[in-house]
């Protein structure tokens, strides 16, 4: 049995088409905006998860820097970090007035940390709240099938009223 659904007139260009209680309750299923949230939910929180999981990899890191400077305590810090200064470096109309210096720097890093055991707990946790997520999107699904049915069925009695 199919019944047609509309509101008001329709369009001249529109069509109406029956529509069976499967496709209604498919359609509440896959494209209630209810269920459409909850997915959206479940997705961030598995998403979460994985986030929640980076602890157990290697973090690499690079740092590179570069400082041009006629400032006489960056001047002077810049050469004791690059232990290119000499006698001529501690006159003090040289060290009020320096000449520029440009001073680079770069580090490489590395880190990695097997037990952790406040991330482990994290991700513990990440990890239940996805697979709660995962079964609201579940129910959401349920509950809109059953509504989209119980529409359904109130359409065809208002249908077999007139």
């Amino acid at each position: 049995m199919g019944l047609g659904l509309g509101l008001g007139a329709p369009p001249a260009t529109a069509q109406e088409r029956p529509v069976t209680l499967r496709e209604a309750v498919e359609a509440a299923r896959s494209a209630g905006p209810d269920v459409l949230a909850a997915r959206s939910r479940a997705e961030a929180a598995r998403q979460g998860r994985r986030a929640a999981a980076a602890y157990r990899l290697p973090v690499v890191g690079l740092e590179a820097g570069a400082l041009w400077s006629d400032d006489p305590v960056a001047a002077f810090g810049g050469r004791l970090r690059q232990g290119r200064f000499t006698q001529a470096d501690f006159d003090p109309a040289g060290l009020n007035h320096p000449d520029a210096l440009t001073d680079w720097s770069g580090a490489v890093g590395a880190m990695w940390v097997p037990l952790d055991f406040s991330a482990g707990a994290a991700y513990r946790a990440a990890q239940a709240e996805a697979e709660a997520a995962g079964l609201g999107a579940d129910w959401a699904a349920r509950a809109a099938a059953f509504r989209g049915e119980a529409r359904y069925v109130e359409a065809v009695a208002a249908a077999m009223r007139e």
